[in-house]
C-alpha cells in the first residue's frame, strides 16, 4: 500500500509508474536481512534476549493469538499442491524467534499420543484448557503461541496448526525450563499442572523437573475468572518471589502482532514466519532501548504500592481486632480450605456453573432462578448471587470451630486481609528484584562496550573497505552505548528521595571494568512495618504446591 500511494502521487505529477511493487518487496526484504546481519554479527545486538533478566530470567508467560492465520490457499500460484510442509527452506531468518515447525510436531506428537483425555477448568471456560485441539480446514498455520519475560521480551515463539493445546504450552514450558526460568505463567495453569503431572511426567520421567523445579501461577487478571481455591492456591500475588509481576506480559506483544492478522492471511509460508520474525524483532529492540524506563517506573510502582498498602493494612487488622502474627495462621487456613475444596469436588459433579458461564446474560438469568429456587427449599444455608460469582457455595464455607482460630471472620473478609498483606511482601519483593535487574541492564551495557571495543580479527577474503566499514560501524555502537550508560544512570537516579542520593554507584575493583552496585542504605522510609515483624515462616509460605501436597490437585 505504501508503495501504490507513492506511485499515485507521482502519475498525479506526471510521473508514470517509478514503482515496480514486486522489485520494491524483494529489495525491501534483501535490506531488512542485511540489516539483520549487521546488528548480529558486526553490532553483537541479540533481539531476543533480555538484558534485565540476564541468564536465569524470572518467569515466562506463555500464551496463543489465533488471529495471526494463514489461509490455505495463500501460496497456489507457486504451489499448486499447497501440501502442509513442516520445515521453512526460503525463511530468511531461520528458526531465530520461530521454533521449526518440525521439532515442535515431533514434541507434541509424543507427548499426545500417550495422553487423550479432554478435561476442562473447573472453575473457567477457558478454550486453551485441553489437551487435544480442533482442527481449521480453511487456514494451514491457525495461529501463533508465544511466550514473554516479565520486561515483555520474546525469546521465541511457535506455529499452530490446529487449535491451542497443552501439548503446545507443553513445548514453551519446555523452553523455559531450558532458559532456567523460576516460574511458568499459564491461563488455565491450575488444570494445566495437573496434567503435567499425572499424566505426562508419568509416562516421561525427563520431564518431572518441569513441575517439581517450577512453580506454576496464573496470570493476575486470568485468575479473576477462576473459583475462589485457584485464586488462593495460584495466585502471583501470593507467590514467594514473584515481585509484581502479573504474568499478562504477552497480552502487549499481543496487542501489536494483532495489528499484522489481515495482511497476514494472504503470504506465503515463509514470508509469513519472516514477517513475524522481523516483527517481533522490532518489538523487543524497542523494549530493550527503553529498559531503563520500564526498570525505573516498576521500582516507582513497588515504593507507591507499599505507600498506599501499609495504612490499608492497619486498617484492616484494627477493623477485625487482628495483629500481623495472625496473618500467617489466617493464611495457612485459606490454602487448607481451598485443597480441601478441591477435594471435595473431585466426587462431586459441579460442572453446571462452568457450562453457565458461556453466556453471561443467559448465566446470570439462570443462576438467578436456580438461587431463588434453592433459597425457597431451604432457608438454612442462603445463597446470594456473590457466592455464585465467587464459587464457594456456603455448605463449602462452613468450618468447625476447632478448624479455625478466627470463627467470626467470613472467607471473604479472609481473602482481602491476606491478600492486601500478600501485595505489600511483593512489593518489597519488586524493590530487590528492580535493583537485581538494574545492574544485570547496566553489566550488559558494559560488558557489550567490552566486547566491541576488542580489536576484530579480519576474515579470509575480506577486502581492506568492507573491514574499515565494520570498523566504523563498531565505533558508532560503542558511542551509542556510552549514551545508553549515561542514560540509564540518570534514569535510575532520577526522583530519588535523599537517602538514594548515591542510588547507583560505580566503584572500581580488580578489574579493569568498572563493577555497578547499590547503595546499602535503607529504603523503605515511609514503610511503617519493620521486617521484625515477619517471621520466618511467613517469609518462606508461597501459595504454589509442593510434591507432598500432589493429592490436593
Amino acid at each position: 500500500m505504501y508503495a501504490r500511494t507513492l506511485e499515485d502521487v507521482s502519475k498525479e505529477y506526471g510521473r508514470n509508474g517509478p514503482i515496480n511493487v514486486p522489485l520494491f518487496t524483494t529489495a525491501e526484504r534483501e535490506w531488512e536481512t542485511c540489516r539483520h546481519y549487521i546488528d548480529q554479527e558486526v553490532l553483537k545486538r541479540d533481539k531476543t534476549h533480555c538484558p534485565s533478566c540476564g541468564k536465569e530470567p524470572l518467569v515466562r508467560s506463555s500464551d496463543a493469538i489465533v488471529k495471526l492465520r494463514r489461509l490455505s490457499s495463500a501460496g497456489k500460484v507457486h504451489n499448486p499442491e499447497n501440501e502442509r510442509t513442516m520445515e521453512q527452506p526460503q525463511a530468511r531468518f531461520g528458526n531465530l524467534v520461530i521454533k521449526s515447525d518440525t521439532e515442535v510436531e515431533n514434541f507434541r506428537q509424543r507427548i499426545y499420543n500417550k495422553t487423550k483425555k479432554k478435561q476442562m477448568c473447573g472453575g473457567s471456560a477457558f478454550k486453551a484448557a485441553r489437551e487435544d485441539s480442533n482442527e481449521q480446514k480453511k487456514y494451514d498455520e491457525t495461529g501463533l503461541v508465544v511466550s514473554s519475560c516479565k520486561h515483555c521480551v520474546v525469546p521465541y515463539a511457535i506455529n499452530m496448526f490446529k487449535g491451542e493445546s497443552w501439548t503446545h504450552t507443553a513445548f514453551m514450558h519446555n523452553e523455559a525450563m531450558k532458559s532456567n526460568a523460576k516460574f511458568f505463567c499459564y491461563d488455565v495453569v491450575c488444570q494445566y499442572w495437573k496434567w503435567m503431572k499425572t499424566k505426562v511426567a508419568r509416562h516421561f520421567p525427563e520431564y518431572r523437573n518441569l513441575t517439581s523445579e517450577m512453580t506454576g501461577i496464573l496470570p493476575i487478571m486470568h485468575k479473576n475468572a477462576h473459583q475462589l481455591p485457584c485464586k488462593i492456591l495460584w495466585n502471583p500475588r501470593w507467590t514467594t518471589g514473584m515481585g509484581l509481576t502479573g504474568g499478562e506480559e504477552h497480552e502487549q506483544v499481543f496487542s501489536k502482532l494483532y495489528l499484522y492478522a489481515y495482511v497476514l492471511k494472504h503470504m506465503t509460508k515463509h514470508n509469513r514466519n519472516d514477517f513475524l520474525t522481523l516483527a517481533i524483532l522490532y518489538w523487543n529492540w524497542g523494549k530493550i532501548e527503553n529498559m531503563h524506563f520500564l526498570l525505573r517506573k516498576k521500582l516507582e510502582k513497588a515504593r507507591k504500592e507499599i505507600k498506599q498498602g501499609t495504612p490499608k493494612l492497619e486498617k484492616l487488622l484494627e477493623t477485625h481486632n487482628l495483629v500481623y502474627n495472625d496473618l500467617p495462621l489466617i493464611h495457612k487456613e485459606l490454602e487448607t480450605k481451598a485443597k480441601a475444596i478441591l477435594d471435595q469436588r473431585k466426587t462431586k459433579k459441579t460442572t453446571s456453573r462452568t457450562k453457565l458461564r458461556r453466556v453471561l446474560t443467559e448465566t446470570k438469568r439462570k443462576a438467578l432462578e436456580t438461587i431463588e429456587l434453592i433459597n425457597s427449599k431451604d432457608t438454612t444455608l442462603p445463597i446470594s448471587y456473590e457466592d455464585f460469582n465467587e464459587g464457594v457455595f456456603p455448605w463449602e464455607t462452613v468450618l468447625d470451630r476447632v478448624d479455625t482460630h478466627f470463627p467470626t471472620l467470613s472467607l471473604a473478609d479472609k481473602y482481602n486481609i491476606v491478600d492486601c498483606w500478600m501485595l505489600l511482601k511483593r512489593a518489597r519483593e519488586e524493590i530487590t528484584l528492580s535493583k537485581n535487574e538494574m545492574i544485570n541492564y547496566m553489566r550488559f551495557l558494559i560488558d557489550k562496550r567490552s566486547s566491541l571495543q576488542q580489536p576484530s580479527q579480519k576474515h579470509t577474503g575480506e577486502d581492506e573497505k568492507f573491514a574499515k566499514g565494520k570498523s566504523v560501524m563498531k565505533v558508532s555502537e560503542v558511542h551509542h552505548l556510552n549514551l545508553k550508560i549515561q542514560m540509564a544512570l540518570t534514569t535510575f537516579n532520577l526522583k530519588c528521595n535523599q537517602d538514594f542520593s548515591d542510588f547507583v554507584c560505580e566503584t572500581q575493583t580488580n578489574h579493569s571494568e568498572p563493577e555497578f552496585e547499590f547503595d546499602t542504605s535503607d529504603e523503605d522510609n515511609y514503610d511503617s512495618l519493620s521486617e521484625s515483624e515477619y517471621s520466618d515462616e511467613e517469609t518462606e509460605s508461597s501459595s504454589s504446591y509442593s510434591e507432598d501436597d500432589e493429592s490436593a490437585i
